[in-house]
């Protein structure tokens, strides 16, 4: 696993996809055994369900060894997304997939240290 969330190469053949409401929108592929996941736009109560679904069936599949989540284009980050990551660190933990939330903004910083993000889950870089 990379230590340096700056050194991670652009995902080749990496797939576009939305959730129904159109306020949250993934780019999703593989590199050197992790499943990344880039998100821009909201995860709030709205569209924390469809990411949750998404990433559950990503661990499932195990595609890679570590499921990345690169947040730094996200203008929304509330306590749903913070569930959401919650949930999908346990499942990954049964699979052994390793959960990595990158490059999140100061809002979502502030979420996931209020509520208590799950202790498997690394956060780069670190505070």
């Amino acid at each position: 696993m990379y230590s340096d969330w700056r050194t991670l190469p652009a995902t080749a053949a990496a797939r576009a996809i939305s959730d129904p409401t159109g306020t949250l929108h993934v780019r999703k592929g593989t590199r050197y055994r992790c499943m990344v996941f880039s998100l821009a736009g909201e995860v709030d109560a709205r569209t924390a369900p469809w990411l949750t679904a998404e990433l559950l069936t990503a661990c499932r599949e195990r595609s890679g060894d570590a499921l990345v989540l690169v947040l730094r284009h996200l203008s929304f980050f509330g306590a749903a997304g913070l569930q959401c990551l919650n949930t999908v660190a346990e499942v990954a933990g049964r699979h052994d997939v390793h959960v990595s939330i990158w490059d999140p903004p100061p809002f979502a910083r502030r979420v996931l240290r209020a509520g208590h993000l799950h202790p498997s889950v690394l956060v780069e870089p670190p505070e």
